[in-house]
């Protein structure tokens, strides 16, 4: 299984301790982890861009912190 998670901004401290956490636990369950965002803040036209990609990438699952 892959788990694509897209927080509101990737590289702030806040974030990182939150997908960390995700990324283990998706780890210890032996599925796949995918970040993917923007560095340049929160912006939900960018948001549907990456869900869009995630889809068509076929991940099982999409953890978002929507704008």
């Amino acid at each position: 299984m892959t788990v694509g998670f897209l927080p509101k901004q990737v590289n702030t401290p806040y974030f990182d301790v939150a997908d960390g956490g995700g990324e283990e636990a998706v780890k210890s369950l032996g599925s796949t982890f995918k970040e993917v965002g923007t560095d340049q803040g929160a912006d939900a036209s960018e948001q549907v861009s990456h869900i869009n990609d995630l889809t068509a990438q076929k991940v099982d699952a999409i953890a978002v912190s929507a704008c």
